[in-house]
C-alpha cells in the first residue's frame, strides 16, 4: 500500500537535511583550515593535542552526516536523499501538496499575463517611474515563479534530474567510500577495517554535490537558496589568531 506525504512531510525532511547540511558545510571549511598554515607560529599550536582530536572530531562529523544524506538504506537512513526521491516518485500526494504546487502554476500564469501588460524584454525608458516598477516586479515574478515546480510531474522530473548528477562513478567510488568508513571506522568499529581513505577534497566535492541537490528542491519548492558554504561566526581561524596574539 502506498504511503501518503504531505507538504509538512516535505518541509521538515529538507529541514533536518538543512541541519545536516550547516554541520557539514561547518566541518569541512574548518578541516580543510587546519590542513594548511597560514600564519607563523601555526604548526606549532597545531601539536597541541586537541588539534589532533578535533580533526578526528570533524572527519567523524562528516563521515556520519554525508552517510546519513547518501544512505540507499531507506528504512534506517530516513534523511537521505534516496528517501526523498522514493517519496516524491512513489507516494500519494496529500491535497495540501498538490494545493501547493498547483499554486505556484497560477502565479506563474499571472506572471506571464502581467508579462504582456509590462514586457519584460522591453525595459521602460523613464528609470523610477511607475512603470519602471512595475516592469522590475514583473520580470521578478515571472523569473522566480519559472523556476518553481508546478505539479507532481515537475517535481518527479527534478528527482530525475538529481539521480543524473548523483549517479556518476565518481560520485559512486565517494559514497561507497563514506559507507565503507562509517559501517566500519566511525559507527561500528571492526576490529581490522579494510577501508579505503577519503580525502577531504573528495568529501568537499560530496558536501557541495549535496549543497546543489538541496537547493534544487529548496528553490523549486520555495524559491530559497542557502548558501551553505559561507558559515559565518564558525570559523577555527578565530581561534588561531587569538592563540597567535597572545603569544
Amino acid at each position: 500500500m502506498l504511503h501518503t506525504i504531505d507538504l509538512k512531510y516535505l518541509e521538515l525532511l529538507l529541514l533536518d537535511q538543512k541541519k545536516i547540511l550547516v554541520d557539514l558545510n561547518i566541518s569541512i571549511k574548518n578541516l580543510k583550515r587546519l590542513e594548511s598554515n597560514e600564519l607563523p607560529d601555526e604548526e606549532t599550536i597545531k601539536r597541541i593535542g586537541f588539534f589532533t582530536h578535533h580533526v578526528y572530531q570533524l572527519r567523524f562529523i562528516i563521515i556520519i552526516q554525508l552517510a546519513k544524506l547518501f544512505s540507499q538504506n531507506t528504512s534506517r537512513d530516513k534523511r537521505s536523499f534516496q528517501k526523498l526521491f522514493t517519496s516524491i516518485l512513489n507516494a500519494q500526494y496529500d491535497t495540501s501538496l498538490t494545493e501547493f504546487l498547483a499554486s505556484h502554476k497560477k502565479k506563474y500564469e499571472n506572471a506571464v499575463e502581467s508579462h504582456t501588460e509590462h514586457p519584460v524584454d522591453k525595459e521602460p525608458e523613464i528609470p523610477y517611474s511607475q512603470s519602471f516598477a512595475e516592469w522590475i516586479h514583473t520580470k521578478q515574478e515571472l523569473d522566480k515563479y519559472a523556476l518553481m515546480v508546478k505539479s507532481r510531474k515537475e517535481l518527479s522530473d527534478l528527482v530525475q534530474n538529481a539521480f543524473l548528477i548523483m549517479n556518476t562513478p565518481e560520485i559512486d567510488s565517494i559514497v561507497r567510500k563514506v559507507m565503507d568508513a562509517r559501517d566500519k571506522v566511525y559507527a561500528h568499529t571492526d576490529p581490522t577495517p579494510l577501508v579505503e581513505f577519503t580525502s577531504t577534497d573528495d568529501l568537499s566535492k560530496l558536501i557541495l554535490l549535496a549543497n546543489e541537490t538541496y537547493n534544487r528542491f529548496s528553490i523549486g519548492l520555495w524559491s530559497i537558496h542557502v548558501a551553505f558554504s559561507e558559515a559565518y561566526g564558525w570559523e577555527i581561524d578565530q581561534v588561531f589568531k587569538r592563540l597567535s596574539s597572545n603569544d
